[in-house]
């Protein structure tokens, strides 16, 4: 009966000694996705900064080039009644 403790306490601090071994490298993995999560993180909030700032340029541009259309449009409809 002695052998069979000693033996089951032999495996248990065996165990336990390989689930702190296996907690430390879960710690590890856990700290460098934390850190790769934070550059991407960064990296994505370039990434928006440069979208919004190319949408703003096709906005402004499609605004003027709408303005460009309707004026065309006035200055045809004025010619054509001759409102002049």
């Amino acid at each position: 009966m002695a052998a069979v403790i000693k033996m089951t306490e032999e495996t248990l601090d065996s165990r336990v000694a390989r689930l702190e071994s296996d907690v430390s490298f879960i710690r590890t993995d856990v700290a460098d996705i934390k850190a790769d999560l934070r550059q991407m993180r960064g990296e994505m909030s370039d990434g928006f900064k440069e979208v919004r700032g190319e949408l703003t340029r096709q906005f402004r541009w499609l605004v003027g080039l709408m303005f460009g259309a309707v004026a065309t449009i006035v200055g045809a409809m004025v010619a054509a009644i001759h409102w002049r």
